[in-house]
């Protein structure tokens, strides 16, 4: 039997939360620093509501608004020396996957006068500081998890740190915060839930307690995304099926936390990267390889998930392909091989997928999907 499992993150789910919670901030300290990106926060309302409950409580705060899509190292560094520098003792990251992925490593440099890539080190002089997250769209779930992934500016690489340190005090889980999501982006964040489920599903690293979260997030995700074919523009998904996309893309999380995610994620990266292709739709290309290759090695797992969540390969391939409104890249074979030098055969997430995975399959892939 394995049931191992860590979740320290105190998670609050309800409608208000932040409101009906406020007085969770005089325990974490007594100056804030509010990391957002440039818009999701304030859109959302999460912002407003935030500040309506440092200002009940009496604590004051200041505002770091400059979190860019894949955030760079050096923006994080940037956003610690100010908190240093103005006597702050706690965060608040407000927003999608960046903005919270980003107070994890500025909450590290605000107590820590580190080198930039020092902080993959996760063995720093100071402890971090503590933080809360507030999360505005339904697909990294990056307020349950303790990864954070980065940019690096020498490079422009994304890489993923994560420790004990990097585990939010709080999670503020108000599905409202969603509903001003535009259409485009709602299909992306919510086919990045549905990857981080079915990764960490089939991971090497999964054990029966993951897999419950796994199998209830993809029956979840399912019954809304059937929905979401159908559909062309954001006035057409409900309060109702946002609420339900947001629960998905939490229960996916407790499975990510425990697990990682395998090579969907990895072979990701470079769209980012190199072609700003919204994570969600750049981690969906290589899913269906995925299901099929693990249906392959784990036939009676994968008869499991389906059964659980009510759905077959067939309908679960289909959906994937028309909630995917990117449009993917040409590369040249030189190209190909550009990318495939970005990894090795020892990458967690490819160690972590069933059967294991190697720069060879993964060129295999890009020849399939962009030569």
């Amino acid at each position: 039997m394995n049931l191992n499992f860590n979740m320290p993150v105190h998670l609050i789910t309800e409608h208000n939360c932040v409101a009906n919670h406020a007085p969770l901030f005089k325990r974490m300290g007594s100056k804030a620093m509010l990391v957002t990106g440039g818009s999701s926060a304030k859109r959302s309302g999460a912002l407003d509501d935030v500040i309506s409950a440092l200002n009940a409580q009496n604590i004051p705060y200041l505002i770091f608004d400059e979190v860019q899509q894949n955030p760079l190292i050096s923006t994080c560094k940037k956003a610690g020396k100010m908190a240093m520098e103005n006597g702050v003792d706690f965060l608040i990251g407000i927003g999608g996957g960046s903005p919270q992925d980003a107070t994890k490593a500025i909450a590290v440099f605000a107590a820590n006068d580190i080198p930039d890539e020092e902080i993959y080190s996760c063995n720093w002089e100071n402890k971090a500081l503590p933080f809360a997250l507030v999360g505005t769209t339904a697909g990294t779930a990056s307020e349950l998890t303790h990864f954070s992934v980065l940019t690096i500016d020498r490079t422009g690489r994304k890489r993923s740190l994560g420790c004990q340190q990097t585990y939010a005090a709080y999670a503020f889980g108000d599905a409202k915060y969603t509903y001003t999501l535009p259409f485009s982006f709602t299909l992306s964040t919510t086919l990045d839930a549905l990857s981080h489920a079915i990764e960490c599903y089939y991971s090497t690293a999964a054990n029966a307690c993951s897999d419950l979260f796994a199998i209830e997030a993809v029956r979840v995700l399912l019954e809304v995304h059937r929905k979401l074919t159908g559909m062309t523009k954001a006035e057409e998904i409900t309060d109702e099926l946002r609420d339900a996309l947001y629960e998905g893309s939490l229960l996916a999380g407790f499975a990510l936390n425990h697990c990682g995610t395998c090579f969907c994620h990895t072979m990701s990266y470079f769209l980012s990267e190199d072609y700003d292709i919204p994570h969600g739709f750049a981690c969906a290309v290589t899913l269906p390889d995925f299901i099929e290759r693990a249906e392959q090695l784990l036939p009676q797992k994968a008869q499991a998930l389906y059964a659980g969540a009510h759905t077959t390969k067939a309908e679960l391939f289909g959906i994937i392909h028309k909630l995917n409104l990117t449009e993917l890249p040409r590369l040249t074979a030189a190209e190909i091989d550009d990318v495939v030098s970005r990894w090795n055969n020892d990458i967690p997430n490819f160690v972590k997928t069933p059967g294991g995975f190697t720069t060879d399959d993964a060129k295999i892939l890009l020849q399939k999907h962009y030569q």
